[in-house]
């Protein structure tokens, strides 16, 4: 848990310190937050969520998105390591998108257990 908390921590400053490294227009879009600013501001904005990283969603709330994040943001979520991150990945590229959390049980491996707990954290755009 602590490792986690760091990780999004250190995602958290990541993204605020992205600011110098946007161009005037990207930020002039409102997606980005100023420097010393709430960051979790941003992704209440239009299109925000999208410049985020994963774990920035994360910490504010907004989710991970299983049809959009890549396999490395979706190890983020619990009880989903890389092999588990890999196959939602497959699934979506081959099956099509998920429409709602129960959606991941197509996957071999995730039952209504894991759904229910993966629940919280995921969003679906």
């Amino acid at each position: 848990m602590a490792i986690a908390v760091l990780v999004v921590a250190l995602a958290a400053a990541t993204f605020a310190s992205r600011v110098g490294e946007i161009a005037p227009g990207e930020r002039d879009s409102g997606a980005v937050p100023d420097p010393g600013s709430d960051p979790c501001a941003a992704l209440e904005r239009p299109g925000g969520d999208r410049l985020a990283p994963a774990p920035l969603r994360l910490l504010c709330g907004a989710g991970i998105d299983p049809n959009r994040d890549a396999a490395e943001d979706l190890e983020l979520l619990p009880a989903v390591g890389p092999s588990r991150a890999r196959k939602i990945v497959e699934s979506r590229e081959a099956d099509g998108p998920f429409e709602r959390p129960e959606d991941l049980a197509r996957i071999k491996g995730i039952g209504p257990k894991t759904v229910e707990r993966l629940r919280p954290w995921l969003s679906f755009d």
